[in-house]
């Protein structure tokens, strides 16, 4: 078998451990993608360089019996080191003047220092870091016992800690236990000895310039365990991905979202949710390093790919099948053939032996079916708050239900804008705008019980067929007698029954969390989630990208099982169909752009299914 050929680099950027993504991996070195223009790296290129001039002289200053020149002609533009071909970039005045004061604070505070035996730029070529693995790298500065490593930064913030417990710790960086690793086994350092682990900062601030050496030391142990519990591992899945004849054979990252903004965000994640092909991004980028302008993106596939649609059998999909079960009233499909065609067979007209035996357009019938008050405005079409305690409210009972008052809305009945209504702990109370009667006083009591039904008042009614009644009129539900009194506290027996006067005077809403804003065939704003934004606060705006990747990692939590990645488009438009709601509570208060949004196309699908959980909707005019 050919052996794989990787880097430290590459084996940080797979690793699970730190936010790392096979995919990731697997598309930038086996399927060899470009990656699009970034941030430029000159400021850091053009400090490894001054840094490596320095330390090339010997303890007097001088290389090759000349004094060391640290800023010759040219010295701004960073040299390639495999072509010797200067880069088209350069540092502007003001960073230069920035460099040569980091480069005087780092040497007369010892930061740089010219030890004896160092080795500068070490290069390790093809080393068998594992069985099948061959590993390259250069080492910016080897002194007898000491990997140091320079590294430029904006903030210390973002700095590896000195600390052994520490997340982002020099203990347990990948990069350097691999170099650590390399020196024990192949560069022939002492087992016996400690290993010193460091990285030489330089802070890119006008205001402060800083710099600051970070160090500890680790042992041969200390190495040995951390290659065999935590390297190792990580090469030998990448020689199993490496195979790999497409990247659906590639599981997502364990903490999706974690991995997808990594440094920035992950310049594949339209590959991964499906926006775009290997080829059309491969397109796409190459336009935009080529210079051309990348405003017009390559049009995305829409519809579904051609072919038969089949259904896999897995863990998800059993999941799927008890969800529409349930949704039907009904036992799952045993099997996959069976669940298609309840999928996708079209509704023939009711006989005579499937019609209902009872009509439930009657308003106290429908009450006493659901054992639930219900809100003059419910819509009796409406499956969003059909389980809740209050009909035509949402779950807290706290606001009404958006889904009814778009139904009611549509039929031209009173929405719940006609009416003032004051929600409380424990009741609602409900008062005709137009009238000022009060339509609705009830309590909200708790789901009535198997043990406290003891015959039924009227046939059982299916929930189907409350779906498919026709919308009842409102009407004030007459307090019945009750054999006994219920126990209330004495301010509630003492209080008089509210006027419609007093009502109207006292009412106020009980507000819960606010909505999410959606905003369509809009430009596409910078993502705050990738800045480190909090997902659900109103100055958190997320993408379609980044919706589909949370969408993904909420549906695999769940239904509680990984096999998303596997599971067909139609398949998956079918789950977030069903768990919509719980998907746009996961947006919060955020604002969601949807630049565009392709036909029959998974991102439709969710889209479509949370907007009537929106608090407001702006959708651009077709031109």
């Amino acid at each position: 078998m050919k052996p794989l050929i990787t880097s430290a680099s590459d084996i940080e950027a797979a690793d699970p451990e730190i936010a790392g993504c096979y995919r990731k991996w697997w598309l930038k070195k086996i399927a060899k993608l470009p990656e699009p223009p970034k941030e430029s790296s000159t400021f850091g290129d053009v400090i490894h360089a001054v840094c490596e001039r320095y330390l090339l002289a010997d303890e007097n200053g001088n290389r090759n019996g000349v004094p060391v020149e640290l800023y010759p002609e040219g010295w701004e533009r960073p040299v390639n080191r495999f072509t010797g071909e200067p880069s088209k970039e350069s540092v502007g005045l003001e960073e230069q003047a920035l460099i040569k004061a980091l480069i005087s604070k780092a040497i007369s505070e010892g930061v740089l220092m010219r030890v004896a035996g160092r080795q500068i730029e070490k290069r390790i070529s093809k080393f068998p870091i594992l069985e099948g693995v061959l590993l390259n790298g250069f080492i910016d500065l080897l002194e007898p016992g000491a990997i140091r490593d320079h590294k430029s930064t904006k903030d210390m913030k973002w700095a590896k800690s000195a600390k052994r417990n520490a997340k982002e710790s020099l203990y347990n960086n990948d990069q350097l236990m691999v170099y650590g690793y390399w020196y024990y086994v192949e560069g022939g350092y002492d087992k016996t000895k400690p290993l010193t682990f460091s990285h030489q900062y330089f802070v890119k601030s006008q205001d402060n310039p800083h710099v600051e050496k970070r160090e500890v030391q680790v042992t041969w142990a200390e190495v040995e365990a951390f290659h065999r519990g935590r390297l190792a591992p990580v090469m030998e899945m990448m020689l199993v991905y490496r195979d790999a004849a497409k990247l659906e054979d590639i599981p997502l990252p364990r903490d999706v979202a974690a991995s997808c903004r990594k440094f920035g965000g992950c310049p594949f994640t339209r590959i991964c949710t499906e926006q775009e092909t290997v080829n059309e991004y491969r397109k796409r980028v190459e336009a935009q390093l080529a210079g051309k302008d990348n405003t017009n993106y390559t049009q995305l596939a829409e519809g579904l790919p051609g072919g038969e649609k089949k259904m896999a059998t897995n863990p998800m999909m059993e999941k799927i099948k008890a969800m529409q079960a349930a949704k039907r009233g009904e036992s799952a499909p045993e099997t996959a053939k069976e669940q298609f065609k309840a999928l996708t067979a079209e509704k023939q007209p009711a006989t005579e032996e499937q019609k209902p035996t009872a009509p439930v357009s009657d308003p106290s019938r429908l009450v006493m079916v659901s054992n639930k008050p219900r809100a003059p405005w419910h819509h009796a079409k409406c499956k969003s708050c059909i389980d809740n305690d209050v009909l035509g409210m949402n779950s807290k009972g706290t606001l009404p239900c958006k889904i009814c008052d778009m139904f009611t809305k549509k039929d031209g009945g009173k929405t719940s804008d006609d009416y003032k209504w004051k929600a409380g702990e424990g009741t609602l109370t409900v008062t005709d705008k137009e009238t000022c009667a009060v339509v609705m006083s009830n309590g909200v009591s708790e789901p009535v019980t198997a043990k406290e039904v003891i015959a039924p008042v009227v046939e059982p009614v299916k929930a189907q067929e409350l779906l498919d009644a026709p919308t009842p009129k409102p009407v004030v539900k007459a307090e019945e007698p009750k054999a006994e009194p219920v126990k209330a506290p004495v301010a509630e027996q003492e209080a008089p029954e509210p006027s419609a006067e007093t009502v109207f005077e006292d009412l106020e809403v009980t507000t819960e969390r606010e909505k999410f804003s959606l905003l369509i065939g809009c430009a596409v704003i910078e993502s705050k989630v990738r800045g480190g934004g909090k997902l659900g606060s109103p100055s958190c705006r997320v993408t379609a990208e980044e919706l589909l990747i949370l969408v993904e990692t909420e549906m695999s939590r769940i239904m509680g099982v990984p096999g998303w990645a596997k599971l067909n488009s139609f398949e998956r438009r079918e789950a977030v169909t069903l768990y919509s709601k719980p998907i746009a509570e996961l947006l919060g208060a955020s604002t969601l752009t949807v630049a565009r949004l392709p036909r029959a196309s998974l991102l439709e699908a969710v889209v479509m299914g949370i907007r009537p959980y929106a608090g407001q909707v702006i959708q651009a005019l077709a031109e």
